[in-house]
């Protein structure tokens, strides 16, 4: 088992000069390009340059998610006071508002 998991982990960032493949792009790439923990990941491992991506990618996406409610709840809210019953207003009016303080 000892074996199998040495054969499988990528080469130590010793400075050797040691090339990891990266999961995400599929580059071989310097180990020096790796973190010590994506590293110990295996093959798993993502370089630097691919980590920093999906973190600004994620930051985005919340984003992306809270414009997407605030828009829906804002155009129940149009129609309630359009047609709907005092309740129906109320209620859409309050999701708004907790919308709004999320921001």
């Amino acid at each position: 088992a000892a074996a199998a998991k040495a054969a499988a982990a990528p080469a130590p960032a010793d400075g050797g000069g040691g090339e990891v493949v990266c999961s995400a792009c599929c580059k071989p790439r310097p180990a020096g390009d790796f973190t010590r923990a994506q590293l110990q990941k295996g093959a798993k491992a993502r370089c630097g340059d691919c980590v920093a991506a999906a973190g600004a990618a994620a930051a985005a996406a919340p984003s992306d998610a809270w414009e997407a409610r605030y828009k829906e709840a804002k155009e129940a809210a149009r129609k309630a006071e359009a047609v709907g019953t005092a309740a129906a207003r109320l209620a859409a009016a309050s999701k708004v508002a907790a919308l709004e303080g999320e921001r």
